[in-house]
């Protein structure tokens, strides 16, 4: 690659990465905004797959995993669709198609890993303001903006993990501050939206940024005060979070929500609600272990059940049982479920060629979202389901900055070195 080639990549490079912000940050404030720029990166994936699909297919075939975990996934949702004689609308996981086309973007560098650090402190930024506003404004038992509260908090702790890469890979004190202060926002908007489960996800911060990583090598002396601090910010933004909005009367009542359901007095208490969704799952699953009920079939048929007094008679009943693999095994059964855990399986593998910064933020991400997904329905959700499939792909197909183009600019200079050195003929 030319030097001139090189700087025309650079405008693009701009544009593209201005994508990547505004899918991860655009969805902590609406969905609306974080889907434009998710498939605006799709669209640029497909007119780059058209515009050279030799080049594309060599891409991918460096990617594998990564494209049969998606069209596994894809697939079962289209044969289960197919099979049930299901509505169009019901084939939901099309996110998970755009994987393979979000990783050419990035394995043809128009993107760095810096987009994915930057999109998520602004995320976690964002999704704080929106917290404090509806907080002070509005009066909100659980600020969350104008997302779903669940959808809120598991958003805010992804957007703080990405921070907390950005400050692991900090190259000096400003940006290290930037980020720091962005994890704590992530972190602070967590708690905020009182998503028990969200909470559940959000020691991966510290998993992330484990002494032994492999990415602590550019971590250790520099930020090892930081991370002391965000330690520091972040239990005092818990401490008043939760005091102010009564999170701590939300943790305490988990044993009375449970005694609820064992006495079938469900309502809709929050723990006691899961469990009788998690039975209901499980029964559908003992009907029809295959193939299950099929595609967003969840909610009739558990509506059958408690017609049949299945299921507790004053207990809400929603589309998915708020937890992703008992929602799979409803819905498409013991097939579904050995499908989800091979693509779990193919989408960790994925990441076996990253770089090592990337390896882990991939691998802590992936384990993020298992985390978000014993307590809710990650799939069901499609903003949640961007975000997912974004972050895995980038941190599948990124590489480090392009060496070609560092040696050409190299030996363009060399040439320019020895040229002056040259006598004139």
């Amino acid at each position: 690659m030319s030097v001139t080639d090189a700087g025309a990549r650079a405008p693009a490079r701009v544009a593209t990465s201005l994508l990547v912000v505004l899918a991860l940050a655009g969805s902590t404030i609406d969905a609306h905004l974080g889907g434009i720029g998710f498939y605006l990166l799709a669209l640029l994936g497909l007119g780059l797959a058209l515009a050279a699909p030799a080049r594309a297919a060599a891409a991918w075939r460096t990617l594998p995993e990564l494209c049969a975990a998606a069209l596994l996934l894809s697939g079962l949702n289209l044969a289960s669709v197919l099979g049930f004689g299901l509505p169009a609308r019901a084939f939901s996981w099309t996110p998970l198609l755009m994987a393979p086309l979000l990783a050419l973007v990035a394995s043809r560098g128009l993107v760095r890993a810096e987009a994915l650090y930057v999109g998520g402190a602004l995320g976690a930024a964002l999704a704080l303001g929106a917290a404090v506003l509806d907080w002070s404004m509005h009066a909100q038992p659980r600020p969350s903006g104008r997302l779903n509260a669940i959808v809120f908090g598991q958003l805010a702790a992804v957007c703080a993990l990405y921070a907390m890469a950005g400050l692991l890979r900090a190259p000096d004190r400003r940006r290290s501050l930037a980020y720091l202060a962005a994890a704590g926002a992530g972190a602070a908007a967590t708690v905020a939206s009182g998503t028990r489960g969200a909470m559940l996800a959000l020691p991966m911060l510290g998993a992330l940024a484990w002494r032994g990583s492999s990415a602590a090598s550019a971590f250790e002396a520099a930020h090892r005060r930081a991370l002391i601090v965000l330690t520091l910010v972040l239990a005092l933004l818990a401490g008043v979070f939760g005091q102010r909005l009564e999170l701590w009367d939300r943790l305490a009542r988990i044993d009375d929500e449970v005694a609820a359901f064992q006495e079938g007095t469900v309502g809709t208490q929050a723990v006691a609600l899961r469990l009788a969704l998690w039975s209901a799952a499980l029964e559908l699953a003992a009907e029809r272990p295959a193939f299950g009920v099929g595609a967003q079939r969840f909610r009739p048929e558990v509506e059958r059940l408690q017609e049949q007094g299945r299921y507790p008679a004053d207990a809400v009943v929603y589309s998915h049982a708020h937890n992703l693999a008992l929602s799979v095994l409803a819905e498409y059964g013991v097939i579904g479920l050995a499908c989800l855990a091979l693509a779990a399986w193919l989408a960790w593998r994925s990441l076996a060629r990253s770089p090592p910064e990337l390896r882990r933020l991939g691998r802590v991400g992936l384990a993020a979202w298992l985390v978000l997904a014993m307590t809710n329905d990650v799939f069901a959700h499609q903003n949640t389901l961007r975000v997912l499939v974004l972050g895995l792909a980038m941190c599948a197909a990124l590489r480090p900055a392009c060496r070609s183009e560092s040696r050409c600019c190299a030996q363009t200079a060399a040439d320019a070195a020895i040229g002056r050195l040259r006598p004139p003929r």
